[in-house]
């Protein structure tokens, strides 16, 4: 798993500056929610008033709150449509990386891994990663700076509701972190198994003639349920920790919300003096303390979701990231290099083939990667001049396919 921030190791500078113009964007969209509550507070005041320009006073009232409208719907527009085009490039741009970095890697890596899986894995994993780059990373900043907000409203409108109102929060924290590492080692588990499952489907598919000749549908069928298995015994314990999370945060959330609403009522009732306003408290600053802590709490809630999907892209990212830097371990020699370079100028001819004399293996031991402990070649020497015709014999595993795969450069001997 990587750093969030390396997943925007493919972004452009022009790209991440409006990013970060589409966090500025988000972060104020999430101030418009406690704002309306502010408002509404006020409004609630005004109305129970009841003095003769009371209409006046909702009216401005009012079109503060249009303002607050027209701000939320620009701000909203604008991070959603650049993250959601920022991140179509950057995953562009990484699917072509990540092919090129498969189609370069060496014959001795793909006998380590199943070529099936890679479908799978460069279309799901891109799309994970695609995802954690997206408008989910606008909704987190913007349900976070909603909680900010919230809570700094809450503080200043009336602080005494507001301490009340977060009783509930150590609950929630520590619910919702449980939840969080839950989530993010069942997705993991469920990656593999999923990658697993559909390289099985599709060996078995492309092979049907020779699974019905053998009659090995219900072995084909065991190994592809058997990976599904694992994946739902992880989805099964995701689910329960969940549920046990959710079911923790609400009702600890709505219990807050009850004793919040009793209390404000006391203060009211017994006049005691707002340190925000200088008067009584009144039924108007009760609410709009209640409401603004409720868009904060709402705001930590919805945050949650997203933080899955960004583990879950850092974990596809680990990956891809993984194939894209890992060094490919047979380097080109001067002479291969000589002889696979070309011009893109049409008028210069290409370079004469370079010719050899004679062709030698001298002491070259050699095991497959795959099989490290299984010694093919052991001190193999031999000479092989211009024009001779070689036969190599021996019995099944002596290494006649290795030599040949050898001189066509899919693997580099270990010595020799």
């Amino acid at each position: 798993m990587v750093n969030y921030f390396q997943l925007y190791r493919f972004a452009s500078k022009y790209e991440l500056s409006v990013i970060v113009f589409a966090v500025i964007c988000a972060a104020a969209h999430g101030t418009a929610f406690p704002l309306f509550a502010y408002v509404f507070g006020d409004t609630l005041n005004d109305l129970g008033e009841g003095s003769d320009n009371v209409v006046d006073a909702v009216s401005k009232q009012c079109l503060y709150m249009v303002y607050i409208g027209i701000g939320a719907w620009g701000f909203s527009w604008a991070w959603h449509g650049i993250f959601t085009a920022t991140a179509s490039l950057q995953a562009t741009r990484l699917k072509i990386r990540h092919f090129e970095a498969v189609l370069c890697q060496d014959i001795a890596w793909f006998d380590k891994i199943s070529p099936a899986e890679l479908p799978t894995r460069m279309t799901e994993d891109v799309t994970k990663v695609q995802q954690a780059l997206g408008f989910r990373v606008g909704l987190f900043i913007m349900n976070m700076s909603m909680a900010i907000a919230g809570l700094t409203i809450g503080f200043i409108r009336g602080w005494q509701v507001c301490l009340v109102m977060l009783a509930a929060t150590p609950v929630i924290i520590v619910s919702t972190t449980m939840m969080g590492i839950v989530l993010a080692k069942s997705s993991k588990i469920s990656q593999t198994s999923y990658a697993k499952a559909g390289a099985y489907a599709e060996e078995a598919l492309s092979s049907i003639r020779t699974v019905t000749a053998f009659g090995g549908q219900q072995r084909e069928i065991e190994r592809y349920s058997s990976a599904l298995e694992q994946a739902r015994l992880g989805g099964t314990k995701a689910g329960l920790y969940t549920g046990l999370s959710l079911g923790l945060t609400f009702g600890a959330t709505y219990a807050a919300y009850a004793l919040t609403i009793w209390y404000g009522g006391t203060l009211v009732r017994d006049g005691t003096i707002n340190s925000w306003t200088g008067v009584p408290y009144t039924g108007g600053d009760i609410i709009a303390v209640f409401f603004s802590v409720l868009m904060a709490t709402f705001g930590l809630g919805q945050a949650m979701p997203p933080i899955q999907i960004f583990q879950i892209g850092k974990a596809s990212a680990g990956e891809i990231y993984r194939v894209i830097d890992e060094e490919v371990p047979i380097i080109e020699t001067s002479i291969a290099r000589q002889t696979t370079s070309t011009t893109s100028s049409s008028s210069t001819p290409p370079p004469p083939p370079v010719s050899f004399s004679k062709l030698s293996f001298c002491d070259v031991c050699f095991t497959y990667p795959s099989r490290p402990d299984v010694q093919v070649l052991s001190n193999v020497s031999f000479d092989i001049t211009t024009g001779m015709k070689v036969a190599f014999v021996g019995e099944s595993g002596s290494g006649k396919s290795t030599v040949m795969a050898l001189l066509e450069r899919f693997y580099d001997p270990v010595s020799g």
